[in-house]
Formats: structure tokens, sequence, C-alpha cells
């Protein structure tokens, strides 16, 4: 199981036209992540390093690791109608992240016997 520390942000630019990075360590590398400033003022400083932590380690190929670092905090829900269109979307940043990165299982291959 991968971990993700976060490190430290460098500000590029206070604006909201710009990326800043963040520098998180995942297992002992460091890893930079570009985020949007104003991430912070629409979710606070600890889910911003929440999110930057599972980029980190969507990065780094740890989905699942990501996966569990945000299923605690997942909350909503998506409606549909019968058509298939939105009719309520409750989901908080976590849970549309999760729906985004879904974690894809290979479907297994059935073994054949060479002598059939």
């Amino acid at each position: 199981m991968a971990t993700a520390t976060f490190v430290k942000t460098s500000f590029v630019d206070a604006s909201d036209q710009t990326h800043s990075i963040a520098i998180v360590n995942v297992d002992g590398a460091e890893v930079e992540v570009r985020f949007w400033l104003s991430l912070i003022d629409l979710w606070g400083k600890d889910d911003t390093k929440q999110y930057i932590c599972a980029e980190a380690l969507k990065q780094t190929g740890n989905l699942a690791d990501a996966h569990a670092l945000l299923k605690p905090s997942v909350a909503g829900k998506l409606t549909l109608d019968k058509d298939g269109k939105v009719t309520s979307d409750t989901r908080n940043w976590q849970q549309k992240w999760l729906n985004d990165y879904p974690i894809v299982i290979a479907p297994s291959v059935p073994e054949v016997d060479p002598l059939v």
C-alpha cells in the first residue's frame, strides 16, 4: 500500500489563471502535482491537501490507494430519471473524483487446455 504525504506548496501565481505546484512524498519519491490555487478557497486547506495527495497517488499508478484515501470522505449521490438525465447531483468532490477515476478490473481470461 502506497502512502502519500503532503510536503509543500510552491505558489507559481496567486491568481486563478495559473496552476500552483505541490510536492507530495509517495513512498519516498517526490511527486509534483499541479492544481488551481482557487481550490483552497473553494474546499479549504485540508480538502485541497487530500485532493493533491489523491492526484499524486493516481500519477504514480496507485489508484487503489487514492480510492482508499478518499472513500471515508465521500457523500452524496447522483440521481437519474428513466431517460438517464440527471435530476439531482449531491455528490461531494471526493465522490465525483472516485466516479471520474474508477478502478477497472480486467476480465480474467479462461485457461485453455493445450491438449484439447
